[in-house]
């Protein structure tokens, strides 16, 4: 018999009851239909969590990064949620690493909520309704919500479509600086951690994170590219749909490095070569990532841990808490979450358009068609999408 919903189920989310949030995000799994009517009813309820993505390749420790940031933040007093990615199985499509086997300290805590989705084989290190879950969490009134990945590498950097502050999580003796160069990881970090800093070769690793970090920077002075974005502004000139489109599909990236962007722009200029661009150096005794962040940009501090033992835990919260101060001083949240939203909007309307298609009997068998077409090499992917496109219109307009 199908799970209903009712009212009350929203009324006891909004009151902090953890079964109502449990039940909706299970039904988000399972059901885009109904996904989509839970998101309706407790959109307007959303938005004031703080969002963290954990990523990083498999083994670099970033359950147990989690765990301890937890076990800190209720220290804290912050009410937190966790939402952990872990590999599907091919049988049932669930999570091979269930919630049991994570964070035993803040199990029974009523003010932490954890919950493992299975990637169900979306690429990218998220669940496909993991956008979602964050939502229900939001609505159920977390302070702060940690997005762990699944861990894959080089193609997990779709955490920053969700999340507001993105940590990287690398190890010493892993190769991950490399893999992270392959994948643009680099460029969505907002912070890095290098992660079991007390083996041997982690001096190695900070200082090739922070290498790759000052090869990314520019020399554009801040207040030439301020002018330079006015000028673009006012001579702006709107795009078609599918051209707006087209671009936003090619600057996931590109969003990514926005925030980071500008201080990598002058860093170089004001960064001696030979001194790392998280270390000290400056005549008054801060911190480069002290001296950018006071004039208003945020530089990726790269910063050591060694989870098991608790080390370094409560120091990468606080910059947790800097990076979320940021966000509201710099506008860079509400720029990030625009962008978000966008591409939300771009992706649902992608979704229902497939949905349509599939839902007219011509149309679907027509769609079968032209993709025998285009594995015979008969016809072009392209060609078969516009003529889709065009009976699509032709009998909407004739419904």
């Amino acid at each position: 018999m199908p799970r209903r919903l009712t009212p009350d189920l929203y009324e006891r989310l909004f009151e902090g009851d953890r079964r109502a949030a449990a039940r909706l995000i299970s039904m988000v799994e399972a059901d885009e239909e109904k996904a989509s009517e839970i998101v309706r009813n407790i959109h307007s309820r959303t938005g004031r969590a703080h969002v963290v993505g954990i990523t990083g390749a498999p083994g670099a420790g970033k359950s147990t990064l989690v765990d301890g940031l937890a076990d800190t933040l209720r220290n804290k007093g912050l009410k937190v949620g966790v939402i952990a990615i872990d590999p599907s199985s091919p049988f049932t499509g669930g999570a091979f690493l269930g919630d049991r086997i994570r964070m035993q300290k803040r199990s029974t805590d009523p003010d932490v909520f954890i919950r493992s989705m299975g990637s169900r084989g979306s690429l990218g290190g998220l669940s496909r309704a993991t956008g979602d879950a964050v939502k229900v969490l939001d609505a159920l009134g977390k302070d702060i919500i940690l997005i762990e990945t699944v861990g894959v590498g080089q193609a997990e950097i779709d955490i920053v479509k969700v999340a507001d502050t993105t940590v990287v999580v690398l190890v010493p003796g892993m190769g991950d600086e490399i893999q992270s160069i392959k994948a643009g990881i680099m460029e969505i970090g907002d912070i890095f951690v290098v992660n079991k800093a007390d083996r041997d070769g982690a001096d190695k690793t900070v200082a090739e994170v922070e290498m790759m970090l000052m090869m990314g920077l520019g020399s554009e002075d801040p207040r030439e590219r301020a002018a330079r974005e006015q000028e673009e502004a006012a001579h702006h000139v709107p795009v078609s749909a599918e051209e707006r489109v087209r671009e936003f599909m090619d600057a996931d990236v590109v969003h990514a490095a926005e925030h980071t962007g500008a201080a990598r722009r002058i860093a170089r200029d004001k960064a001696k070569a030979d001194v790392p661009a998280t270390e000290g150096g400056e005549e008054d005794g801060k911190s480069f990532f002290e001296e950018l962040l006071e004039s208003g940009i945020w530089y990726p501090p790269v910063h050591r841990t060694v989870a098991a033992k608790g080390d370094g835990i409560a120091e990468l919260a606080d910059y947790l808490f800097l990076h979320d101060d940021w966000l509201d001083e710099s506008g860079a949240r509400e720029t990030k979450r625009a962008a978000r939203a966008e591409r939300e909007l771009v992706e649902t309307m992608k979704d229902r358009l497939f949905r349509e298609v599939e839902e007219r009997e011509h149309l679907r068998n027509r769609f079968r068609e032209l993709v025998g077409l285009i594995a015979e090499r008969k016809e072009d992917p392209y060609t078969a999408a516009t003529e889709l496109l065009d009976h699509f219109r032709t009998t909407s307009r004739g419904a």
